[in-house]
Formats: structure tokens, C-alpha cells, sequence
């Protein structure tokens, strides 16, 4: 699967490959050593603020971010607003909302905690709604955070999506935060 990156101005920066198997599941790529090689990539690495794979341009008010593509695409399919992907939990941290946008929907990862007890997806939303331009656009009225991610610890929203196998949607998406 390959997805243009672009920045914050909607400008070309990169191109996000993910190596898939013929079901859609990732490929698991080993190197000549055997060591497992990630199944996604970034060529060449974007630093810029507000990098996102824009699955649509077009949006009205409501806009919706995901970490990953697939979580984005499935979140978009799922509730039927537009989402990007902005690659990472950073890349939700530091996500800056269009001026246009008056609710922002974040489809979260329900991360299990690391050594330390973080939890990278729900940690980073926290960063988004601290960090003073958002929190001065929420106080004021002119943006609204809401925060939605699978009930199940572990899950992401791609985790939700109907499969063959199962027969329907594994679970059930928690609410609002």
C-alpha cells in the first residue's frame, strides 16, 4: 500500500509504504539474517508538523485523525467521517487542526501499558488537548476533542472492522472523552 505524505499546507513530502500479504494482512518481512523488519516505512522520514495521509481533502466542520492508515481508513468507514492518518502517536501530539475545523475526532489506539505504565495512543491525545493553541481553541468554543478508541485494551479501531472469520464487528467503540 503506498500513501502520499503531505505537511500542514497540504504539500508533497513523502511517500508511506506498508508490505501486505494478498488477505491485506501485513507482510512479515525478515532481513537475510532472519531478523524481522518493520512492515511499514517512511521514504524518506518526514519531521514536519502536521504530516498526514489525507484519505480525503474534502471535509466540512468535523475531522477525524487516526495514528496508522489502516486504523484511519477504518475509522473513516466506520463512522463515515473524513479521517487522515498522521503516522504515529507523535504525529497525534503535534497534529494542528485546520482553522475550519470545528470538532476533531481522534480515533485512538487502547494501547496496553509499556514498562513504565505509558500508553502511547491515549498518552498522546492528552499532549494534543494540553498543548496551548488546541487548549486556547477548546476553552474559546471554536474546537471540540473527542476521543474515540476500542473498549478492548490492545485494540485500535482497524481491530473493529468486520472480517470473514469473525462475521461481524469484534467489538465495541467506547465513547466520548
Amino acid at each position: 500500500m503506498v500513501c502520499k505524505v503531505v505537511d500542514a499546507t497540504g504539500q508533497f513530502r513523502t511517500v508511506h509504504r506498508t508490505y501486505l500479504r494478498g488477505d491485506g494482512s501485513k507482510l512479515c518481512l525478515r532481513s537475510a539474517l532472519g531478523q524481522p523488519l518493520a512492515a511499514r516505512k517512511l521514504m524518506p522520514s518526514v519531521r514536519s508538523s502536521g504530516a498526514a495521509v489525507r484519505l480525503t481533502d474534502a471535509f466540512a466542520e468535523h475531522l477525524a485523525i487516526a495514528e496508522g492508515v489502516e486504523t484511519a481508513l477504518a475509522g473513516c468507514l466506520l463512522s463515515g467521517i473524513p479521517t487522515w492518518s498522521v503516522l504515529s502517536a507523535s504525529g497525534i501530539a503535534g497534529f494542528v487542526p485546520p482553522a475550519d475545523v470545528r470538532i476533531l475526532t481522534v480515533f485512538a489506539d487502547n494501547d496496553l501499558p509499556d514498562a513504565q505504565g505509558r500508553r502511547a495512543g491515549i498518552d498522546a491525545v492528552a499532549r494534543l488537548v494540553r498543548r496551548p493553541d488546541v487548549a486556547q481553541r477548546v476553552s474559546s468554543g471554536k474546537l471540540r476533542v473527542v476521543t474515540r478508541m476500542p473498549m478492548r485494551r490492545g485494540w485500535d479501531v482497524a481491530d473493529l472492522m468486520p472480517r470473514p472469520s469473525r462475521g461481524e464487528t469484534a467489538g465495541l467503540m467506547a465513547g466520548e472523552r
